[in-house]
């Protein structure tokens, strides 16, 4: 029977964060079904209306960073993303023990099937997931491969992989339900933490026949490791240490006041609106519609309200990459559960009786997550313009021997795509790996490779372009000529820059045509 909140007391703010929630909803499925029924009439005529009209006003030539940008924006999935910089995939399917049917990925500059021999390199392992809303093509976004964490990783020579949660677009399979019933997404960070974050880790080490791995998570995918790492015990043995990047465990809430007052309102107003299955399943929908110039304004305009990020950090060019593979699916359960996280500013299990807490929250509560008892070793990357980092609060909840570095003027998403990542995020994550596996490497041979990565800017996508001398040079006066635009837009792209930082941020910049 369908639960309807407003039955029940509610709070003014809380029925106007309903109201307008209910008339969202509803515009957006008609005005999704209007754009559907028209582009389904008229789309052909205007495809070749619009190859007319391009064969009559040809694009200008574009430099090969722009080159490159595009190839990443239109790639229909990580191997061809990967291919773009010179690296192969592997795909392999881990079975939960609930059943579901996970897609993971490895990640190295051999031909394919090389590394998945009965006989493997072993070489360290290094285990990298993505956040909410997102899928394994988070980690390959990025237009410079020197701002690529795993193309790095794999350069200095580690095991690179990387997960993939249930129900996103690269494990959509249950061997008992199908993507459309009720039960497929009937699950929340608890069933991450129980089963796909731990059989995941079991999965690589007898593949690749290691005892431990290094975990690396983004956004939620740190939540779902400190979940995993605080109720299975054992799984402290299998991991050797845990890097968080943009940890997220229990945020305050979020930046608009009225979008705020409807997350911590009841957490069932959402089921009400979204239903029980998969979170806005016509994101992909109005992807493929709208013009990427478009669609990458409403999602800035989106993070900007919600969250307070003006990705400033991130080129325009950068995000042109990297927004089209922003987004993947996931349960409204698992929303509500961070809903819910919200609301008690505690990271507790999901409650499943909402209705019982809410009468009777003196006698019952939801059992937090025991991240206390954590045995691995834990170094958290963040920044302080970041608004779903409580760092103190985040430090209160973990054992005392977790390490911190906070980066000046980082937002959320600049930890894996801000243009100076290169600088600030992966040479200590090399630093670190280094100290760890120090029989293979030394701490001093990491500082060392990392700061001649940090400075070297690779060029070997470019080689055998005869052209390229001559484009470098226009493209660097076209640069200067940018940079120089006075010191009152250096606001605009972050923090205090210097030339050098600021040449290569508006190095995006420089071609109209996107």
């Amino acid at each position: 029977m369908l639960r309807l909140p407003f039955l029940r007391r509610l709070k003014w703010n809380e029925y106007v964060s309903l109201f307008l929630g209910f008339l969202f909803v509803m515009f957006e499925k008609l005005l999704s079904g209007v754009v559907f029924a028209i582009h389904f009439t008229l789309g052909s005529v205007w495809k070749k209306f619009y190859r007319e009209w391009t064969k009559r006003y040809p694009e200008k030539p574009a430099t090969p960073f722009v080159e490159r940008a595009r190839a990443i924006h239109d790639a229909d999935d990580i191997r061809q993303m990967c291919s773009i910089s010179g690296y192969n995939v592997e795909e392999h399917l881990v079975r939960t023990q609930d059943d579901y049917i996970l897609c993971i990925h490895r990640i190295s500059k051999d031909s394919p099937g090389k590394i998945g021999m009965s006989i493997p390199k072993r070489l360290p392992v290094v285990y990298c997931h993505h956040g909410l809303l997102m899928n394994s093509e988070v980690w390959a976004c990025n237009i410079d491969p020197d701002n690529c964490l795993i193309y790095q990783l794999v350069n200095e020579g580690y095991d690179v992989w990387l997960g993939n949660n249930r129900g996103n677009k690269y494990s959509r399979q249950h061997l008992r339900f199908d993507s459309t019933d009720l039960d497929f997404w009937n699950f929340s960070i608890d069933d991450f933490a129980h089963y796909d974050i731990p059989d995941t880790i079991d999965y690589i080490l007898n593949t690749s026949e290691q005892k431990q791995l290094t975990y690396i998570g983004f956004s939620q995918g740190s939540a779902q490791a400190f979940a995993a790492l605080s109720v299975q015990p054992l799984l402290n043995e299998k991991v050797n240490c845990f890097i968080a990047l943009a940890p997220a465990m229990s945020p305050n809430g979020l930046h608009n006041q009225i979008v705020d007052a409807f997350v911590k309102a009841r957490p069932s107003i959402l089921f009400f609106l979204f239903g029980r299955k998969s979170i806005l399943p016509s994101a992909g929908f109005w992807q493929s519609i709208l013009p990427s110039a478009l669609f990458n304004r409403v999602l800035s305009f989106c993070l900007l309200q919600l969250f307070n990020w003006s990705c400033a950090a991130i080129s325009p060019l950068q995000r042109h990459a990297s927004f089209a593979h922003l987004y993947s699916y996931t349960s409204v359960k698992c929303l509500v559960h961070w809903f819910q996280i919200m609301r008690c500013a505690e990271f507790r299990m999901y409650d499943n009786d909402q209705i019982a807490h809410d009468y009777f929250s003196k006698h019952y509560r939801a059992a937090r997550f025991p991240t206390k008892n954590i045995r691995t070793p834990i170094l958290l990357f963040w920044g302080d313009s970041d608004s779903l980092v409580d760092i103190q609060s985040m430090l209160n909840s973990l054992p005392p021997m977790a390490e911190q570095i906070r980066i000046l003027g980082y937002e959320h998403l600049d930890m894996i795509w801000a243009d100076t990542t290169h600088m600030y995020v992966n040479p200590l994550v090399l630093e670190r790996l280094g100290v760890i596996y120090a029989g293979s490497r030394s701490k001093e041979s990491a500082k060392e490779k990392a700061t001649e990565f940090q400075s070297l800017r690779t060029q070997k996508q470019y080689e055998g372009d005869e052209d390229y001398e001559e484009e470098k040079a226009e493209e660097d006066k076209k640069v200067d000529t940018r940079s120089k635009r006075g010191k009152k837009r250096q606001k605009k792209w972050g923090w205090n820059l210097n030339e050098e930082d600021s040449k290569k941020t508006y190095q995006s910049n420089v071609d109209p045509t996107i």
